[in-house]
């Protein structure tokens, strides 16, 4: 598996002695007698054939700008070998006579040809270059665990857990804004606009220090309902096209979250006005919370009609109002689910393949129920 950290601190090592090598010549000469050092002259004369091959490129993508590091494995390359990427010398950042670290040039969008050229011969294999999208988001998503509290839900009240993962066209997007087009404000019925999916990704799987969870794919990306548990940071392992490339501290889900106002965790759903406030503890670092309000009628059969989906996104200060004005009609009685949520944005992973960021939210729900008085 190609570990993107290795290159890098290669490349740094190089750079911090006043140059880039061009690379390691380590692991060609196993016949150098132990305590000895390969000699200029024992270079030189190191047969070579022409005949290798490329066995794996990894990863077989990068963005349009270059400086993506890609891994070459197979061989044996000798000590000159060359690699084009589009027909342009890729820079070689170290090498063994089985492997190969290059950092990519600039190229242009779409397939083009990885050519390695070692000891006359000339071996080819596949790569993409994407569009470059730094600035903008290209994995968009949320993992999240939902603690049900209050002994008046009819499914018992059973806790909840789930994940939701897609690679997009890249947009320009703020976490917050799945629930608010405006930071520190209310919406009711907000809804993103669609995004535009795109292919590359066949299936993905959510590590932790303690489960994978691997993710169903549907038209909209990948998701899942199991295995999600507060307070576990998780990695993302892609399939398919992205084998062997592994996004690292994707996102944590948050360890727990008390509201303390309106009470919750109750017999009966409390009693609120229209305009109501809300309160929460702050034992645990938050980037925002996430408040979700489902207000639903209560029929004459018992039975309940959802209305009006309100949802907020605001700082972590402990409390926030929820302003009167966001209800298009307030009935006593009616019931409003009450979610909050303690929100972390992720670690803003760069995707190596155009060098978007990840969004991928983690999030710890408490949910619960009030009444209009």
């Amino acid at each position: 598996m190609y570990d993107n950290r290795l290159a890098v601190v290669a490349l740094a090592f190089a750079m911090g002695c006043g140059q880039v090598q061009r690379y390691d010549t380590a692991g060609w000469y196993d016949d150098v007698p132990e305590g000895e050092e390969a000699t200029e002259e024992a270079l030189e004369e190191t047969p070579s054939t022409g005949i290798f091959d490329v066995s794996a490129v990894r990863p077989a993508f990068g963005s349009d700008a270059g400086g993506s590091l890609v891994l070459i494995t197979g061989g044996p390359f000798d000590r000159f070998a060359t690699v084009f990427i589009g027909g342009e010398e890729a820079a070689v950042v170290s090498a063994t006579s089985d492997a190969l670290t290059v950092e990519t040039p600039i190229g242009v969008a779409g397939v083009t040809e990885l050519e390695v050229v070692s000891g006359g011969g000339v071996s080819t294999h596949s790569f993409r270059y994407w569009p470059d999208a730094t600035g903008l988001v290209g994995l968009k998503g949320s993992v999240e665990f939902v603690d049900v509290v209050g002994d008046y839900w009819a499914d018992g009240g059973f806790d909840r857990a789930r994940a939701e993962i897609a690679l997009v066209e890249p947009v320009a997007f703020e976490s917050w804004e799945a629930f608010s087009p405006t930071f520190n404000s209310c919406v009711s019925d907000w809804a993103l606009p669609s995004d535009t999916p795109v292919d590359g990704l066949e299936e993905v799987t959510l590590v932790s220090a303690d489960v994978r969870i691997d993710l169903e794919s549907d038209a909209d990306g990948f998701f899942g309902d199991q295995g999600v548990s507060p307070g576990e940071s998780y990695d993302l392992e892609p399939s398919g096209d992205w084998d062997g490339v592994v996004l690292d501290d994707l996102t944590e889900v948050p360890v727990g979250l008390q509201v303390q106002s309106p009470a919750l965790d109750v017999n009966v759903p409390r009693q609120v006005e229209r305009q109501f406030g809300i309160e929460w503890d702050r034992a645990a670092p938050a980037d925002y919370v996430a408040i979700v309000l489902e207000k639903s009628h209560l029929e004459t059969d018992g039975s309940l009609t959802i209305e009006q989906k309100v949802s907020c996104a605001v700082p972590d200060a402990g409390s926030f109002t929820v302003p009167g004005s966001v209800w298009r009609e307030w009935t006593s009685g009616d019931v409003i689910a009450v979610s909050v949520g303690r929100v972390f944005e992720g670690n803003g992973v760069v995707l190596p393949h155009n060098n978007a960021t990840a969004a991928v939210s983690g999030i710890y729900w408490v949910s619960g129920a009030v009444r209009a008085e």
